[in-house]
């Protein structure tokens, strides 16, 4: 199959436009090129539950021997149709698969359950990884890939650092990083995201306590969407880093709904302003995170049939 079939065939299989699909095919020709397998990077949201007391998060343990879970069914039959497609095609993939354990504070209830948890995730990852992950293995191909957790790809690059230097940069008028957050905010403020913390109504006769109440929930709100829009444009700037290559990698959005459309604004701001190339971006169903809101699992997507 030639590539441009590859493409229209992930496209149509999908329902959605590869983003960036110039970007594609020059990833898949500089892998093909110099005979080097297609770098593919995931970052997944862990297993979320939701305080309804406090709207606070937490993380809960994924069942490893549940592929009928949200991302049983990415990891087990998704992904890996998706590689399986491209090792059909004569391009074996490293996948680098990352489970998030990065959150801005306040945004969680413990941090100590939080920490334990994300290496629960991360282990049962790897324990759907075991037992579907192989499946897709072509013997004539070699594929290779790791399963980590996003801060051990942040410490790499001393993405810390810059995250902060970001975030600070966010608030300051007239600097790339304020462009950025200002999009953020507009962006969720148009598609309703958090807006059960953003202030409603006329508030002429609020008590001085709910104003007080409102003020946290509405400053909470904007470090939320201030964080957000530095940690995806820092994922993107340091996906070759991440992806352990110097190939620009296909990135999987994993939450192929109106938020992911910002993670994929985010992905290619920082790459766009410095003149690096842009991101090729394959969306897949909205099966990459577990949590209590209102998404029924979707029915994979098997990509190689």
């Amino acid at each position: 199959m030639e590539r441009e079939n590859i493409i229209k065939n992930i496209q149509n299989k999908s329902e959605n436009l590869i983003g960036n699909s110039e970007s594609l095919t020059a990833t898949l020709d500089q892998c093909e090129r110099r005979s080097v397998p297609l770098p593919i990077v995931a970052i997944l949201c862990p297993n979320w539950s939701i305080d309804n007391a406090t709207g606070q998060r937490s993380i809960n343990p994924i069942d490893g021997e549940n592929p009928n879970q949200k991302l049983g069914l990415l990891i087990g039959q998704e992904i890996p149709s998706l590689v399986s497609l491209f090792n059909k095609n004569g391009f074996p993939v490293n996948l680098t698969m990352t489970i998030s354990d990065i959150f801005d504070q306040g945004w969680v209830i413990d941090a100590n359950k939080v920490r334990s948890e994300a290496n629960q995730n991360l282990g049962a990852v790897k324990t759907l990884w075991n037992r579907f992950g192989m499946r897709f293995r072509d013997p004539q191909q070699v594929n290779t890939g790791s399963i980590v957790l996003h801060s051990e790809l942040m410490r790499k690059v001393d993405g810390f650092r810059l995250l902060e230097q970001f975030e600070l940069e966010g608030l300051i008028e007239g600097t790339p990083a304020n462009e950025n957050f200002q999009w953020f905010k507009q962006f969720f403020m148009k598609i309703g995201e958090y807006e059960t913390l953003l202030p409603q109504g006329d508030l002429s006769k609020t008590s001085g306590k709910d104003l007080e109440r409102i003020r946290r929930n509405f400053n909470k709100w904007l470090n939320r969407v201030l964080y957000l829009s530095a940690q995806y444009s820092i994922d993107g700037l340091f996906a070759e880093e991440f992806a352990g290559t110097d190939i620009p990698p296909v990135m999987l959005n994993v939450i192929k709904t109106k938020h992911g459309d910002a993670v994929e604004f985010g992905w290619n701001f920082l790459r766009n302003r410095l003149g690096k190339p842009l991101l090729p971006i394959i969306g897949l169903k909205n099966n990459g995170i577990e949590h209590s809101w209102s998404e029924e699992p979707c029915s994979p997507i098997i990509f190689d049939k």
